[in-house]
């Protein structure tokens, strides 16, 4: 045995034990490699349902591979750039409010009072902890065209008083700025951390030479928290495509789908809504993807009537049945919609379960105007106009 081969045995015996000394840190690793694991890396073996046409009566690796149909059917989805452009609208701007939590760290520093301190902090960081329901409607309170707060200080700084939330180009803006302020106070912990850190002895010295508290900032306190700014900036371009879909879905409205229709609210939507679960993993894997020419035509427009179908249901029927129409077309509309309810609730199930054939969708289409969805959409388009007028003006 050469005499390398014997330092590669001694290295090796002193690692083990090495590792059997310090068992105790191993053995505290363990919980966090297990969930690492069972959660991120089993789950990986799922994906190959975006290759296949998943049906759960057949399971994963039972149903029928169709290779990357599902990934080319988004390629072809007509609406695939606005998703893309509506979701970097979102994270760009998300991306340009990077430095706020770095200037509050940098402000909070240099407050003296201890007291006053350790209270912007607390209250800064609740928001945090808040929930994305609580935060969502505390956000539409503020933005109501009636009597919002946020509504009623724009009107008294001499703009028009509108409804905000259904501004497509306001969306993006709101959504950004809600995010910022429930996570920048949080978000600062990482910096004030890194201040926590800068020598004394620096700012001292720079202080007896003559520097004042900005010049000390620049030339100390940032390059000293620098290594971490880059740190989080990389990690942010890391997410430029991720948007989370909850927030954004309790937001969203009709008047502002135009801007907040993202790829994970369609995920969602195409996903847990339809029941089209290669496809909407196929987007979450790549952001692009297809599906049989049949296949994708059927259901796109079965789910874009019935989304249409509940837009009107949800959105609009309350307002035109209380101020536009007389008290026989409020009556037919509940009546149209109690029948149509159910009929399109037990339908839907049929189509994404196989119970019925997508050949039937025609038919299906057929008998959604026989049980009076054309006559809906008429009351509706008599009310349209003043409905229109009660919105925006």
């Amino acid at each position: 045995m050469t005499s390398f081969e014997i330092s590669r045995s001694k290295h090796k015996i002193s690692l083990k034990k090495r590792i059997l000394e310090s068992w105790q840190w191993w053995l505290l690793l363990l919980p966090g490699l297990v969930y690492l694991i069972i959660f991120n890396y089993i789950p990986m073996g799922g994906v190959v349902i975006a290759f296949n046409n998943y049906r759960s009566s057949r399971g994963i690796f039972a149903s029928k591979w169709v290779g990357f149909d599902n990934f080319v059917r988004f390629f072809q989805y007509p609406d695939m750039l606005k998703l893309i452009f509506n979701t970097l609208s979102i994270t760009l701007l998300n991306l340009a409010m990077f430095p706020i939590p770095i200037c509050f760290a940098l402000i909070l520093n240099e407050v003296r009072n201890q007291k006053l301190k350790k209270t912007v902090q607390m209250l800064t960081y609740i928001p945090h902890f808040l929930s994305e329901v609580v935060v969502c409607s505390l956000v539409i309170l503020f933005l109501n065209k009636e009597n919002g707060v946020i509504t009623d200080v724009l009107c008294g700084l001499g703009m028009e008083r509108k409804n905000l939330l259904g501004v497509p180009e306001a969306f993006p803006w709101i959504y950004s700025l809600m995010g910022e302020c429930q996570g920048f106070g949080w978000s600062s912990i990482l910096y004030i951390s890194a201040l926590a850190g800068v020598p004394q002895e620096n700012v001292e010295a720079a202080t007896i030479d003559g520097a004042n508290r900005f010049q000390i900032i620049r030339h100390i306190n940032i390059p000293a928290i620098l290594p971490t700014i880059i740190i989080t900036f990389i990690l942010k371009l890391g997410g430029l495509m991720n948007v989370g879909y909850s927030k954004i879905y309790l937001l969203q409205n009709s008047l502002n789908l135009p801007s907040s229709r993202v790829i994970s609210t369609y995920v969602y939507e195409i996903g847990l809504i339809a029941g089209q679960y290669s496809y909407s993993t196929a987007i979450t894997l790549t952001n692009k993807s297809g599906y049989k020419e049949k296949y994708d035509n059927s259901v796109d427009a079965y789910y874009r009537l019935n989304r249409y179908y509940a837009w009107i249901n949800n959105l609009t029927t309350v307002r035109i049945s209380m101020l536009y129409c007389t008290a026989e077309e409020s009556e037919r509309i509940t009546d149209i919609q109690s029948v149509l309810d159910s009929y399109i609730r037990e339908n839907f199930a049929k189509f994404v379960t196989g119970g019925r054939s997508l050949d039937e969708f025609d038919a299906y289409q057929e008998e959604l105007k026989q049980l009076g969805i054309e006559e809906l959409l008429d009351i509706y388009q008599r009310g349209y106009e003043p409905y229109i007028d009660s919105v925006f003006n």
